[in-house]
């Protein structure tokens, strides 16, 4: 069944919403959607030129509307508590966090100061951590909401508990997969915490389809790629802009986990067309992996010990 989209202007005026990986892409496209029913945008993103330039941007498109850049790199714990720091200097609380910031993991392995491999920190160290450090601002909301967003590939994903910074043996294919699985356990883990703390705050999840946005263009090179790994890369950047909706049209199922009321505990939205590429926003059925409690629990273990944030905020 399609699921409505919200577009009531002033829906969510008075509200406060967080967009990490705002700079470009599906971030953008949701944060000017947001705008466009009326809340205060706070955007995040490692690329501090691209962010300021997208928050003129918007200023431009939305006149009158609030919205202000703050950097961030979701891989460095001391970058991650300084957003939170700066968001709670800016807001005496926080209505809507949508953790969208991601990568395609590079052709050969790139991993953090603490050796975490890059796409797994990005999808999941960050986003936890500063869920965590967020917390307390969202629960002063009527109705907090945190949405997470991962890919269509998460079907395809297993999570490998023995060596998740694939040392041993990495693939780009298979850090994406992981990754993206990854997000989606976290926000389904995130809500069986909450429901079990009695919160009024809810953590959903969405995937866009294929999105027509910089992530191939923008997925990390090395001098030392082969000549197949940068054809790969190329070939990846290529079928998405091809193929790939645009953002704003992605961006119908980020709006639906974001503002649609009456969703269920844990809801996982996406497009309902062909292969979820795209299409009317829909409730989809999740990996499994995902569900399961004892997978939850084991990945929120994994990320408490990473990030050293801890349950309750």
């Amino acid at each position: 069944m399609h699921l409505a989209i919200p577009d009531t202007p002033g829906l969510l005026r008075g509200r406060t919403a967080l967009v990490t990986g705002g700079a470009g892409g599906l971030g953008l496209a949701s944060a000017s959607r947001l705008l466009a029913l009326g809340a205060r945008v706070l955007l995040a993103d490692i690329n501090a030129a691209a962010g300021e330039s997208a928050a003129t941007a918007l200023r431009a498109r939305h006149p009158g509307a609030e919205v202000e850049f703050l950097p961030v790199d979701l891989s460095d714990m001391a970058s991650v508590r300084a957003l939170a720091t700066a968001v709670a200097a800016r807001a005496d609380r926080l209505d809507l966090l949508l953790n969208n910031a991601g990568i395609y993991p590079p052709a050969q392995r790139m991993q953090t100061a603490e050796g975490w491999e890059l796409s797994l920190a990005i999808a999941l160290i960050g986003p936890h951590a500063l869920t965590l450090h967020l917390l307390p601002l969202m629960e002063r909301s009527e109705a907090g909401r945190v949405v997470g967003i991962t890919s269509l590939v998460q079907g395809q994903g297993r999570i490998d508990f023995d060596d998740p910074f694939l040392t041993r043996r990495y693939r780009p294919i298979d850090a994406y997969r992981q990754s993206k699985l990854a997000a989606l356990t976290l926000a389904v883990e995130l809500q069986r915490r909450l429901t079990e703390a009695g919160s009024r705050v809810s953590s959903l999840a969405a995937h866009p389809g294929v999105c027509r946005t910089q992530l191939g263009q923008n997925r990390r090179r090395q001098a030392s790629d082969s000549r197949l790994q940068r054809f790969k890369a190329d070939f990846f950047a290529y079928t998405q802009m091809r193929f790939g909706q645009e953002a704003e049209q992605a961006a119908d199922s980020v709006m639906v986990a974001l503002c649609a009321e009456g969703l269920p505990a844990a809801a996982f939205v996406g497009p309902s067309g062909w292969m979820q590429m795209a299409g009317a926003p829909a409730l989809q059925r999740p990996n499994p992996l995902a569900l399961d409690p004892a997978v939850g629990a084991r990945l929120w273990a994994l990320a408490e010990r990473c990030s050293g944030s801890r349950w309750p905020a």
